[in-house]
C-alpha cells in the first residue's frame, strides 16, 4: 500500500478532508450550539414525560386543536345607578367580559409540517406543554 502512488495519493486527500470535517462544528458559534443543545434536551424530557403519563388521562388523550391566539373583547354598559334618598355609596367597576371570536378551530392535520414545527416551537416557548405534545404526535404521524 505504502509503494502504490495512487493509494498515497487518496490518503493524502482524504486526511484534510477528514480534519476539516472535525473542525467544522467548532466553527458555528457557541450560543447556537447552546441553543441546539438546550432544545434537544427539552424535547428528550418531553419525550420521556409523554411517554410515561401517555394513558393516564393527561396528554394524548384527546385530539388537540388550536385556539385563537387574541380575544375579542365585547364592551358592556355598566347599570346606571338608581337615584334614591340614601347617600351615595361607592361603586365597585364591572370588569370587561371577553368574548372569544366565533371562527371554527381547525385542527392539526390542517396544517403542513412546516407550520406544525413553528406552533411546537411557539408552544414550548409558551410553556404549553400539552399542546407542543400533541403538535409533535401530528409530525410523527406523517413523517411515519
Amino acid at each position: 500500500l505504502v509503494n502504490d502512488p495512487d493509494i498515497m495519493m487518496v490518503g493524502g486527500l482524504a486526511m484534510p478532508v477528514a480534519y476539516l470535517a472535525t473542525l467544522i462544528p467548532l466553527l458555528t458559534p457557541a450560543r447556537v450550539r447552546w441553543e441546539r443543545a438546550f432544545r434537544y434536551s427539552i424535547n428528550k424530557g418531553l419525550d420521556q414525560f409523554f411517554a410515561r403519563y401517555q394513558g393516564k388521562g393527561g396528554t394524548g388523550a384527546t385530539p388537540m386543536t388550536v385556539k385563537p391566539v387574541t380575544p375579542v373583547p365585547e364592551k358592556t354598559v355598566p347599570p346606571k345607578e338608581a337615584v334614591s334618598p340614601e347617600p351615595a355609596r361607592s361603586v365597585i367597576p364591572q370588569p370587561e367580559t371577553v368574548k372569544a371570536p366565533t371562527t371554527e378551530e381547525k385542527p392539526l392535520s390542517w396544517y403542513s409540517v412546516e407550520e406544525l414545527e413553528k406552533m411546537k416551537q411557539e408552544a414550548v416557548d409558551a410553556k404549553d406543554f400539552r399542546k407542543a405534545a400533541a403538535i409533535k404526535e401530528e409530525i410523527d404521524k406523517r413523517i411515519k
